[in-house]
Order: structure tokens, then sequence, then C-alpha cells
């Protein structure tokens, strides 16, 4: 086994619920269309660093709707506070029943670009049946390692995104997505 592939069996295994957790999201969320109604593969970016639009924190949400964060939950939202200083490149490790691209976002936007703009027609033509673009950031986990915040943000059409606040909790050996917290979208 060559060292990288060690380096990122060390890392999926760090990671484990990390990588359940996206996986999760991208089977489940309701926010995973295309031009054609139907996703067939994903585009994710694989730096996290990009993943938080407008800095939409967890408590920035329960603030938003005038509701105080569960005790329960603050040491997730520092967690995510926390790894979100640093980007993380994510590897090959996602459980989907789809094909998925983990590409280096820079150099998908550079290909793609036009200008200011992304020409999206180009991307769709590239990646058909495809919702975007999908940013990721790092999940905060609370003390208990059982609830879990994490962000996705989704680049779809020209100069338009939508970013998502995902709250998790494990029952058992199972994530599960609780709510879902609008931010970000332009």
């Amino acid at each position: 086994m060559s060292a990288c592939k060690g380096r990122d069996v060390k890392l999926f295994i760090d990671l484990r619920d990390d990588y359940e957790i996206y996986s999760i999201i991208l089977k489940e969320s309701e926010f995973h269309h295309t031009r054609s109604g139907k996703v067939r593969r994903y585009v994710i970016a694989e730096d996290t660093s990009d993943a938080r639009p407008a800095h939409c924190y967890p408590e920035d949400v329960f603030f938003i709707k005038n509701k105080s964060m569960p005790s329960n939950l603050a040491s997730a939202s520092e967690d995510f506070k926390k790894k979100n200083n640093h980007s993380l490149k994510l590897i090959r490790a996602f459980n989907l029943n789809k094909e998925y691209i983990l590409g280096d976002d820079a150099a998908i936007l550079r290909e793609f670009r036009i200008g200011d703009s992304i020409a999206w027609d180009q991307f769709y033509k590239a990646y058909p049946d495809t919702c975007g673009l999908i940013f990721f950031s790092r999940v905060g986990f609370n003390l208990q390692k059982d609830k879990a915040f994490v962000n996705e943000m989704i680049a779809y059409i020209p100069d338009s995104r939508g970013g998502y606040i995902y709250k998790m909790s494990k029952n058992g050996e199972l994530w599960c997505i609780d709510e879902i917290f609008v931010c970000g979208v332009s």
C-alpha cells in the first residue's frame, strides 16, 4: 500500500462519521435536483474551505429563527467553528448509490469561467444530470458525538447558490437529518 493510500485509510477512519453524514445529505436532501429532474451524479468540491456562504454558522440560524440553541448543541456549534478555520481535502470515501466526481473546485470553476461568471451551460454539458457544484464544510460534533452540524452549499446557475445548515443526530449507529436551516441563498 502506498503512503498516500495509507494516509487516506487513516483519514477515513478518523472521519468515518463525517463521511456518513455527507453521504446521508447527498442521498436524502430535498435540494438536489437537476434541469432534467433526476440527479445521476454529483460534482463535489474536494476542499472544504469555501463551504460557508456568508459565514453562516449554526448559532446564526437559531438567532434568525428567534430560538435559543439547545445546550446539548452548543459544543457542536463550537466544534463547527473551530474545525472550519482550516480546510480539509475530502477523499473518495462517500457511500453513495450514484456516481460522483470529487474535484478541485478552483480548477472546475476556472474551467467554466467566462468573464466574471461561470458558463453553466458548458458546466452542465460536461456534467449532465448533476445539481451543480456541491461544497461541504467540516462537520462539528457535540461532546457525546451524537449531534452534529454541517453546512452544504450548492452553486448551480449564474450568481445563484443555496446554503444549508443541517442539524444531525445519531440514533444507535445511524445518522439522521433532524432539521435543515436555509442560509446564504442568492
